[in-house]
């Protein structure tokens, strides 16, 4: 192995542990965000191979990120009627509005407030949406089909709700 194989290697290791490093220091500086999540290191050995088997050829290291999305937060009590916290697994469904060719995004964090229109939106501005429950409070039937989801609307014929 050459001196420059050695220092390749060496300098590998310290950016992946660099990484591992401003990964820990961002949990940190998020630690009070809602609804935020953890990112973890996780390492790999890069093994390379030579033509030659007279000649080493040195491996790497990197460092990978794992987000960790599926992990259960801290539930907590709010003053807000309109938010909702979900216990286990699941995501709330939400659009960025309701204009049709939207995509779902997915989110824990359950802040909720009712818009000039009624609509539940999200401290970012996303609206919320959900199954309709027909007159006997049942879900419908095809709860797997994204399709049937629709913005969540609170507002009564009569105006806004009020508490």
């Amino acid at each position: 192995m050459s001196l420059f194989g050695s220092l390749f290697t060496g300098v590998s290791g310290l950016a992946s542990q660099s990484q591992a490093t401003a990964m820990v220091a961002n949990n940190i500086a998020n630690v009070n965000t809602v609804g935020f999540k953890r990112s973890e290191a996780s390492f790999f050995s890069l093994v390379t191979s030579e033509g030659r088997s007279s000649q080493y050829a040195p491996g790497t290291v990197q460092a990978h990120r794992v987000q960790r999305v599926d992990l259960q937060g801290p539930i907590q009590q709010t003053s807000s009627s309109t938010d909702a916290g979900i216990s286990g697994n699941g995501m709330f469904p939400v659009k960025r509005s309701t204009q049709s060719g939207q995509e779902f995004l997915y989110t824990r964090s359950g802040s909720f407030s009712e818009d000039s229109e009624g609509l539940m939106r999200n401290t970012a501005g996303f609206i919320l949406y959900g199954w309709p429950i027909d007159a006997s409070g049942d879900l419908p039937a095809n709860q797997g089909d994204l399709t049937s989801l629709v913005p969540v609307n609170v507002a009564f014929l009569g105006g806004l709700t009020r508490p």
